[in-house]
């Protein structure tokens, strides 16, 4: 098991004997949505009450890489879940390889890693929390084995349905990423280094930049996306137009990809690792009659893409 020391940058690993007494948020944390954030709230509220440090106890993958065929797709990285913990005030994280604890019983899950390994003094979990071998730990017994030491945070609900991760892969499957936000509380979004195309774009006098999507990362619905676009040590959010797909009217392939045009930008992207935000689903993917029809419909998604923004940013 790794410790990271949340509160330097980058991200230090310690030694587990030079932590604290801990309170712990336990879970897969996949996307660090709003029903995460409560337990990360919780967690930091009642390690400043007992004097702790608060922490969180998760998987570097989730066991679904290792349980599913195929794997669950994924709405975050582990290194996008380690910034957003220290972005809502956590201090350290714990982390296990699923293949060297996912044998051990609830109560050695508990005792071992929890308490001995990690100096847990009271733990905050979801009220669908399960641990331990198969799964077969909940709330309940984990209460018992920590003497009542726990806080069982109930469901967030948006839209009278519980917030969660496999809720908000099935918006984004639809193409609702403005719905899917929402849960999350940001943007969803990927990061990948920018790609040699064909240059069609600037023959189109809208110049792309092509990015193949993380392995495991959930990709939304193909189509046309109103899209923040973050650039490497650029402190400015920049807007543009995306296409999800296969480009149907340059080439035949059912690899899908992500191809941007960013708006008032100007320069050479080629190998530096860009971060595209999906804001607002515009239209979907359709073949084009040719290179004319393209141009013409980039040049209208565009300026849709600008509005939704102009429009956003007054609210």
């Amino acid at each position: 098991m790794t410790c990271f020391d949340l509160s330097t940058l980058p991200f230090r690993e310690i030694d587990n004997v030079d932590v604290p007494s801990t309170v712990l948020a336990l879970g897969n944390f996949d996307g660090v949505h709003l029903g995460h954030r409560a337990l990360l709230l919780e967690c930091v509220r009642k390690a400043e009450e007992l004097g702790a440090i608060p922490g969180v106890w998760l998987f570097r993958e989730p066991p679904t890489d290792f349980l599913r065929n195929p794997p669950t797709p994924h709405l975050s990285t582990f290194m996008d879940k380690l910034t957003i913990f220290r972005e809502n005030g956590i201090k350290r994280a714990f982390v296990a390889d699923f293949k060297a604890v996912g044998s051990l019983s609830p109560e050695q899950f508990a005792r071992e890693l929890l308490i001995e390994n990690c100096r847990c003094r009271h733990a905050i979990c979801g009220f669908n929390y399960s641990f331990g071998y198969k799964g077969a730990g909940d709330p309940a017994l984990l209460r018992s084995l920590f003497n009542g030491a726990v806080s069982e945070i109930p469901p967030v609900k948006i839209g009278g349905l519980p917030v969660s991760s496999t809720r908000i892969r099935a918006l984004l499957s639809d193409g609702n990423v403005a719905e899917a936000s929402a849960l999350l509380g940001r943007e969803y979004s990927f990061r990948a280094p920018v790609l040699h195309g064909k240059a069609l774009g600037r023959t189109l006098t809208f110049p792309t930049i092509n990015q193949d999507f993380p392995p495991l990362a959930v990709i939304p619905k193909s189509g046309i996306y109103a899209v923040t676009v973050q650039l490497p040590d650029d402190p400015a959010v920049y807007y543009g137009v995306a296409n999800v797909g296969n480009r149907p009217t340059v080439e035949v392939s059912s690899h899908t990809n992500c191809e941007t045009y960013i708006l008032d930008f100007d320069g050479d992207l080629y190998g530096k690792t860009v971060e595209i935000g999906f804001a607002k689903r515009l239209r979907d993917e359709r073949k084009m009659s040719g290179i004319e029809e393209l141009r013409t419909a980039i040049g209208a998604d565009a300026e849709a893409a600008r509005a939704f923004f102009k429009r956003r940013n007054k609210i």
